[in-house]
This record gives structure tokens, sequence and C-alpha cells, in this order.
């Protein structure tokens, strides 16, 4: 069995094999430059949003980063806060190897003309992109608030897809460290790439440490209801935005229309603005945010298993006293799990698995970090920092 370029053994489940994870979860480095100074709390605020649904061709780079500048100039008419596109609207999902489409805002003049518009406008843009890094390709969301870059978010929930290397991103991108939320002159932005936003429990992991859920998407599906099912769970309200346009379904089948819906509902769910499905367009309005969100010092594990139904917990080795209460889950139909609120400390990361009858098979130790361990249960690929 392989994954993700990895060659890997099978053992068995029958013997307990230990290996030590060491989680020191320093947080990540977050930042208001440019931004601004973080607003009291507890005080309203009233936001202006523009969500683009921008229309691309996968593929067409320069094409689409010309579309989506138009789109901003367009937005930028009606003065909002914060600009919002969706997740790697560039490139997209357009060959099975991505490489040689990752840019950085130092070499990339289209990248650069999003961090002038943004100084220009007197806004926030937060967008998707595909970057380059000394590790490899991200899959990457970007907050530009009045021309500086103040905050990158990494996807580390990563779509499966064994059918269509294309969409794979467990092969074409790195994982990133989890769940994150930024300081910004609007509160804590918490933000969900695309399947993160699909994952149980990713909304209330956000639950008094986020003010505004941002998700940028490049899904096959009008994305909305993740959006107004979640932003009531983690009482925030939330913007989303998905492209329109074609997307890519391999060398030999015809591009099709991607239904994607862009727009922005408050804490209820209630929608306030939503484009058409399908459709290119702009969805606009104002949000009301009660900054309240608290840093702290935990982390989440997110990862991916071989197998769904699958128990993840933890074993506490050493850390801060007194001992709290650990997280448990179970991997949801896809193999994927989350487990929230990780205080510092070291730890065994346990999987086990029931047979058809329901009898729990022998506990299996975890390596807790991003390397690929492989057991009789199946892969099981970590992040486990902040």
């Amino acid at each position: 069995m392989s994954l993700n370029g990895f060659s890997i053994p099978r053992v068995s489940v029958a013997t307990t094999v230990l290996l030590l994870g060491i989680l020191a979860f320093a947080g990540p480095t977050l930042s208001a430059k440019g931004g601004g100074r973080s607003p009291p709390k507890n005080v309203p605020m009233k936001i202006k949003v523009a969500a683009i649904g921008v229309a691309t061709i996968d593929g067409k780079v320069e094409d689409n980063y010309k579309r989506a500048l138009e789109l901003v100039d367009e937005a930028a008419k009606d003065k909002p806060d914060l600009i919002l596109l969706p997740e790697a609207f560039a490139a997209g999902y357009c060959a099975d190897e991505l490489t040689p489409y990752g840019e950085t805002f130092d070499t990339s003049p289209y990248l650069k003309e999003f961090v002038a518009r943004s100084q220009k406008y007197d806004c926030m843009i937060i967008m998707g992109i595909l970057e380059k890094r000394s590790d490899g390709l991200h899959n990457v969301a970007a907050i530009i608030d009045r021309g500086e870059i103040i905050g990158r978010h990494s996807k580390s929930t990563l779509w499966p897809d064994n059918a269509r290397p294309y969409r794979d991103e467990r092969v074409l991108v790195g994982s990133g460290p989890g769940r994150e939320a930024f300081d910004t002159r609007f509160g804590r932005i918490g933000i969900l790439i695309c399947y993160e936003n699909m994952v149980p429990r990713a909304y209330m992991g956000f639950k008094g440490k986020a003010d505004l859920i941002v998700s940028p998407y490049n899904c096959e599906d009008d994305p909305s209801r993740h959006n107004t099912g979640g932003c009531g769970t983690a009482g925030v309200p939330s913007i989303w935005a998905d492209r329109t346009g074609m997307f890519y379904r391999g060398k030999t089948a015809p591009m099709q229309v991607n239904p994607g819906t862009s727009g922005l509902c408050e804490t209820s769910g209630k929608i306030i603005s939503k484009t058409r499905v399908g459709v290119e367009g702009i969805a606009t309005g104002t949000l009301e945010i009660t900054p309240r969100a608290k840093r702290d010092n935990t982390a989440n594990i997110t990862g991916a298993a071989g197998k769904e139904h699958t128990r993840i917990s933890l074993r506490r080795i050493a850390g801060d006293e007194p001992e709290p209460a650990l997280p448990a889950a179970e991997t949801d139909g896809n193999g994927n799990f989350l487990l929230q609120h990780v205080p510092p400390g070291t730890y065994e990361v346990i999987a086990q698995t029931a047979d058809a009858a329901g009898k729990a098979s022998r506990p299996v130790v975890i390596k807790a970090d991003s390397k690929v361990v492989a057991y009789e249960i199946g892969s099981i690929s970590l992040s486990a920092r902040k």
C-alpha cells in the first residue's frame, strides 16, 4: 500500500507499537500589522462585505486573475471593509500535478496587484492561492489588509479522491497546522477552506475562539449549507465564496459548469445575500460582529485514517498539571477525524477499530506528527500543531 508517495508496510494489530509524539503548542504567529489595533471586546461593529463568485476556467491562471481583479474593482465601488475570493481560483484543480502553478507574493505580479488593491481601497482582501513554500505546495487563504499580508492559513483537512488524482489533495498539496484564527481590526477571523467546512465539529472548534468565520471554496456544489448550518454552532456570522465558471474533469472529459455560490449569513444562519447558483456575481451586505473571542494555547489534531469508524484517542505521557480530560473522536465516512482543544503536553495517539460484531481491536499507538505510519487498520496521517 502507498500513500502520498510513501511505501507503507503492513503491521499486525496484534502487536502494540509505541511511538511517542511531542505536542508542544506555542500557538501560531498572529499579527495585527497593517490591520490596525484589535477592536474593543464586547462592542458591536458593522462591516460591509463583498463575497465574489468569480467565473474561472481551470488552468487559465492569467485570465482568471485578470477577471478577479476586475471584480475586485467593481466590488470596491460599494466601499466594502472586507472582500472574499474563492479557494485556489486562479489555477483550480487543473492537472494531476499542481506544483508548476505554485506562486509567492514576492514573485507573482498578480498577487502583488491584490496587495495594491487592498491598500488602494483601504480594505481587507482574503483570497485563495496555491502557495509555493520550502516544504512544497500549500493550499492557502491569505489575509491582506490595507496593503499588508497579516495572515496565511494553510488547508489542513485535505480532500481525499482516489478516483480522480487531479482532485486528491492528499497528493497535490501539503497539510497545514489545523484550526487557525487571526487577530484583525474586525476581531478574530477563523478560516475554513472548502473541505475543512465539512469536517464534523469544525465550526464547534471555533466557538469562543473566533468572531467571524470566512470560507473560501473551490468545490463542485453549492456550499452555502455548510456555513448557514455551521455559523449557529460557532455562534458567529460567516462569509463564503465559491468560484463559478468551468472546472477540469480529466484529460479526456469535457469541462463542466461549476454550480458554486457566494454569500454571507448572520449568526442564526439567515442568509443576508447570496449569488445565484453557478452564476458569476458579487454578494454584498453588512454583518454585525461583536468581538469576544479569546486566544488559547490548545491545539487541534486533524488527520485521516484508512478506515471509517476508527476510534482516535489520546493517552497523556507528560504535560502541565493538573491533568485535563482528553478528547477522543471517531473517523467519518471518509476516514477523517478531528481532536479538539488538546492542551500542551506529550501524548500517545491511539487508533482502535471494531470488527463486525463490535469487538474492539487491541489499541495501536501511532506517532503524533505529519508523517505516515501504517497498521492493519490502514494508514493514518496526522497534523498535531496549533
